[in-house]
């Protein structure tokens, strides 16, 4: 299957203070989840309160299938993981978001011979104790470009996905929506009318208002104010990015990170935001000065105002994840930790936090496949 596919500083003294690493002490060493034959990639994470709920996929049955795996204490102890998909295809990228009890897992199935990807969906009510039946959310007749990126994000009983596909001819951005949990969908929607790609959407709910980003010519915006029924028109908020993230806080601020393009150099992080629920931006800010590329960010917040970020970098000589924290809802970024020290290659990460504790997730070849490793903050502060 084809692999599947987030303002400079203007004082010298700043810009070395907002570059330098710190190794810190608060966060437990590099803690390996998986130990399989195939290759464990793709993390990703929610969490509430110390339930912590993990998806990736894995190549070990032959196909790519999903897996998942829960701590009920924070993340201290994990019971053995659990398959969740048993398919003819490949399944890929999937993304979990948790409501309570419940959660609610997307993915990707294609395949080579196929040519052609859909969006499934499945459900638990008891905490990932046991599994609903896997439903079918598209079913695509492209066969030029198979490959998608998805995500999702749940509102009491409303559950929203959004994805890129490229039926028409060029690549766009798709939205459907279930009000009961999961259990009926609506229609798709199509979001985007445009000549060239769309990809890497994001979705995040407040309340009846949704809030989507994507990347195409630069990172765009949308929203809609009731629930999906309608939606504003798509605008760029950032010329230069790619592969967005994005998170909304307790106070309803949006908060974006990308990757990007400084004068033709290698790709950078970028964060912005929007206090005024997506009618404003910040203009983009630089987050980091590397010598090696660094790309796929991604952000999350806790109750107190911190916004997390990780990414990825190269400057090591290996991939490696890095974080920043702003302790005031993005006005300032503490100095950058590096998070791995390991022998291969750490990549995608993905952040997730409750009250008191950080989660990252990421997939590492150190062992001499992908396997999945977390490590979280300690002491109630990073």
């Amino acid at each position: 299957m084809r692999g599947m596919r987030i303002i400079l500083l203007a004082a010298l003294v700043l810009l070395v203070m907002d570059s330098r690493i710190s190794h810190g002490a608060t966060w437990t060493s590099a803690r390996r989840l998986t130990f399989t034959a195939g290759s464990s990639a793709c993390p990703y994470v929610a969490v509430n309160g110390l339930n912590v709920y993990a998806v990736w996929y894995d190549d070990t049955s032959g196909g790519y299938e999903i897996y998942f795996k829960r701590s009920i204490d924070g993340g201290i102890t994990w019971p053995a993981s659990q398959r969740l998909t048993f398919s003819p295809r490949d399944a890929c990228v999937p993304a979990i978001a948790v409501s309570g009890t419940s959660l609610y897992v997307v993915w990707v199935e294609g395949s080579d011979t196929a040519y052609t990807d859909d969006v499934y969906f499945k459900k638990s009510t008891d905490g990932g104790a046991t599994w609903q039946a896997t439903q079918r959310l598209t079913y695509s007749t492209d066969s030029s470009y198979p490959d998608m990126d998805l995500a999702l994000d749940v509102s009491g009983s409303n559950v929203y996905v959004v994805w890129y596909d490229d039926p028409t001819g060029s690549q766009e951005i798709y939205f459907r929506k279930s009000t009961n949990g999961g259990v009926t969908w609506q229609a798709a929607q199509r979001l985007t009318f445009v000549s060239g790609w769309s990809w890497k959407p994001v979705v995040v709910a407040d309340g009846s208002s949704i809030h989507v980003v994507w990347a195409g010519d630069g990172i765009l915006y949308k929203k809609s104010t009731n629930g999906g029924a309608s939606w504003t028109a798509a605008r760029w908020i950032n010329a230069l990015g790619a592969g967005p993230c994005l998170a909304v806080d307790s106070s309803g601020s949006l908060h974006v990170a990308s990757y990007g393009w400084p004068g033709g150099g290698e790709s950078e992080v970028y964060y912005q935001k929007s206090s005024n629920a997506g009618v404003t931006w910040t203009a983009a800010r630089r987050l980091t000065w590397t010598a090696a590329a660094t790309w796929l960010p991604d952000i999350t917040f806790d109750s107190s105002g911190n916004i997390y970020l990780v990414w990825g970098d190269y400057t090591a000589g290996s991939g490696e994840i890095y974080f920043r924290r702003s302790p005031d809802a993005g006005a300032t970024w503490q100095a950058t930790q590096r998070l791995t020290f390991n022998g291969g290659n750490s990549n995608y990460p993905n952040i997730a936090a409750n009250s008191s504790t950080v989660f990252v997730f990421w997939n590492d070849d150190t062992p001499g496949n992908c396997e999945i490793y977390f490590k979280r903050s300690i002491g109630g502060s990073i």
